[in-house]
């Protein structure tokens, strides 16, 4: 796996990003780390903190973390990626801007990060932040999920779209 970019808060797994230039590289180059796990093929970027899956479906984070986006139970900051806790096993993930979203292999959706606008199906104005992922309630056959900055929205099996959060 390889990510482009400033790499703020270790968003692509390097601690320290380069010195920004505003001259041309001459010839590009990648920087990045091994990774130990096969991999699903599922990631998601969000602001400054990404997500991916590994083959048996635990879901990897690492990145920015004030608001817990990272789903460790913890708001520390991750150069490298840490399991989420409390999770099954996920067949799918989002990223808003400070929030994840995970969707189950059962079907059911789990959210946890920022929720001031309510983007975690939680009461809006939460200023504490939610660093262990929490089942979004009234939610089931679910076959989709998907993040904007500060919303979330679920695909049903029976075609109806679910949202929640800012100017849903």
């Amino acid at each position: 796996m390889s990510g482009c970019g400033a790499s703020e808060e270790s968003s692509l797994q390097h601690p320290a990003a380069p010195e920004l230039t505003s001259e041309a590289l001459e010839e590009p180059s990648l920087r990045g780390r091994a990774w130990n796990a096969p991999l699903q093929g599922v990631l998601a970027a969000g602001s400054s903190h990404s997500l991916a899956l590994d083959a048996d479906g635990t879901l990897w984070a690492w990145g920015y973390n004030a608001y817990g986006q990272l789903g460790d139970g913890t708001t520390r900051n991750r150069s490298f990626p840490v399991k989420a806790v409390g999770l099954g096993k996920v067949k799918a993930v989002a990223t808003g801007r400070m929030h994840s979203l995970a969707l189950g292999k059962d079907a059911t959706v789990w959210a946890w990060g920022d929720n001031m606008a309510g983007q975690l199906g939680q009461d809006p104005g939460n200023f504490m932040p939610n660093p262990t992922p929490a089942l979004v309630s009234g939610l089931t056959d679910v076959v989709a999920i998907a993040t904007g900055e500060s919303h979330s929205l679920a695909l049903r099996e029976d075609g109806t779209v679910w949202g929640w959060g800012d100017n849903i």
